[in-house]
Order: structure tokens, then sequence, then C-alpha cells
């Protein structure tokens, strides 16, 4: 697996239990920003996660 798909992973295993915001994600996950700003909206334009108004992103049914 490239190590961007392994990224994608962590971020999903990270959200499963809690909606979580960005600075959340990148301190916990330590993934540089620019490629974690690519995961994360590659992943909400797939509807694997959402993002609330409030900025917190979650996983949907189908990331489940």
């Amino acid at each position: 697996m490239q190590l961007k798909e392994q990224r994608k992973v962590r971020v999903l295993e990270l959200c499963w239990s809690e909606e979580r915001t960005w600075s959340d994600i990148k301190e916990r996950l330590r993934i540089p920003e620019a490629s974690l700003f690519r995961i994360l909206s590659e992943l909400v334009e797939h509807g694997y996660l959402e993002k609330r108004e409030d900025g917190k992103y979650y996983i949907t049914e189908k990331g489940r």
C-alpha cells in the first residue's frame, strides 16, 4: 500500500470513534499540512468523510 493510501486509512481510523478537527488530525497523525489537506479533501469529495460547519470531520456510512 502506498504512503498516501496508508495515511487515508489512518485518518478514517482516527475519525471512526469521534469527530475530529483538522488540527487534531494533523497533531495526532503527524501528517504534513499539504498532504493532510489533499487527503481530507479527497475523502470528503468521495463521500467517506463530511465536514461540519464547526470544522470537525466525521466518518460517513460510506466510510464505515
